[in-house]
């Protein structure tokens, strides 16, 4: 018995659940939706490609953390109130080959999900866009799928870390709050503790551009959304990286072969943050 066992075992356990079937058709059915809209209300057609390309985004980009963090947060945890935990433990398993393996087929199944929701908008951009070019679309949900490896993988480790349902669920809410919505203020509290006051203005430290850039979304971002041109008010806009707010040469730790470390780290940090903390317990 190893991971690729518990990996298997659990995705297929995955596979015959009805909840993961309507999960998957209502992610593809609202980034159809979303993708399709543009089409149908705006006359220009590169405006409402542009738009179109958007709205999956925004779409997508909604939907991929929920189902994320839902799919990875009660994994161990849920395992353990139902007894299964005994189980696998008493199978020759170490601790190491059940996070692993639960990570492996929990993120298995959020590329799953959140493919089909960017297949579905891929496909409508093909189909109701002329002149649609395919890259830059492709790229951006290339990187939402990527941020939903992340969450994932996070997921299975706040599971592993804590010791019942209620925990995992705060746990995941608390991790979603911090990563989606309050990690920008990070780097401005610690801009206000440094300079006693906020930052103005277009440029940033290097150091407030690096702790920005340490969120997994922002990193995926700098190398994905960013080659993309948003139109507003009827112009095209390009997304600024991360070393857009700084003057003068990129530096290293603004690369983008420096946001793929930042990714990883996430992603083998937290395997291994859930596999220290399910050992101790």
């Amino acid at each position: 018995m190893n991971w690729h066992y518990v990996a298997r075992t659990d995705l297929r356990g995955l596979i015959r659940s009805k909840l993961i079937w309507l999960a998957t058709a209502i992610v593809a059915g609202v980034c159809g939706l979303a993708t399709a809209v543009p089409a149908l209300v705006t006359d220009s057609s590169i405006l409402s490609y542009t738009l179109g390309v958007e709205t999956l985004f925004i779409a997508l980009g909604t939907v991929v953390p929920f189902v994320a963090l839902g799919l990875g947060h009660r994994v161990i945890a849920g395992a353990r109130e139902s007894g299964t935990m005994r189980f696998l433990l008493g199978l020759p398993n170490r601790r190491l080959d059940i996070v692993l393996g639960m990570a492996l087929s929990r993120v298995a199944a959020t590329i799953g999900i959140a493919g089909s929701g960017g297949i579905v908008g891929l496909l409508i951009l093909v189909g109701l866009y002329d002149s649609v070019p395919l890259g830059p679309p492709i790229l951006v949900v290339f990187g939402l799928i990527t941020v939903g490896v992340v969450y994932a993988v996070v997921g299975v480790a706040i599971s592993a870390s804590v010791g019942s349902s209620t925990g995992a669920v705060g746990g995941a809410f608390g991790a979603y709050v911090v990563l989606f919505f309050f990690w920008e203020r990070i780097p401005q509290a610690v801009y206000w503790l440094v300079n006693r006051s906020f930052p103005g203005g277009d440029i940033r430290p290097s150091w407030f551009a690096f702790l920005t850039r340490l969120n997994p979304g922002t990193a995926i971002g700098d190398i994905t959304v960013a080659r993309f041109e948003w139109m507003r008010n009827a112009e095209y806009v390009s997304v600024r990286r991360t070393s857009d707010l700084i003057e003068g040469d990129t530096p290293f730790y603004l690369s983008e072969p420096a946001g793929v470390v930042v990714v990883l780290t996430w992603i083998v940090a937290s395997i291994l943050i859930g596999y220290w903390s399910f050992r101790e317990q």
